[in-house]
């Protein structure tokens, strides 16, 4: 398996994949309504196709946070004080609000 480098891109990308997908279930179910007896193949037929896109979709989905996991990790690792530093900043900052907050 290739090792691909995650990014932000990928992220909108299938997010409007997946809200695509929703809206197109969601028109599908509406316009279901009122389906006759002989539509209902084609419906039945457009509905599964739209749950293996799901599928796809998902699939895509969970590599994508994987990479986005490990390329986090392999930061980590790589940049230990830094992710340090960042940490400490953090909690710094955030102990200052709380304090302010209290007086």
């Amino acid at each position: 398996m290739a090792h691909s480098t995650w990014s932000p891109l990928q992220r909108s990308s299938s997010t409007q994949q997946l809200q695509s997908l929703v809206s197109d279930l969601e028109s599908l179910l509406e316009s279901g309504r009122d389906l006759a007896a002989d539509e209902l193949p084609a419906f039945k037929a457009r509905l599964q196709e739209l749950v293996s896109e799901s599928r796809d979709n998902s699939e895509r989905l969970l590599r994508q946070s994987r990479r986005a996991l490990r390329a986090g990790g392999e930061y980590v690792g790589e940049h230990p004080w830094q992710t340090t530093l960042v940490l400490a900043v953090t909690c710094g900052v955030l102990a200052a609000c709380v304090m302010s907050r209290h007086h």
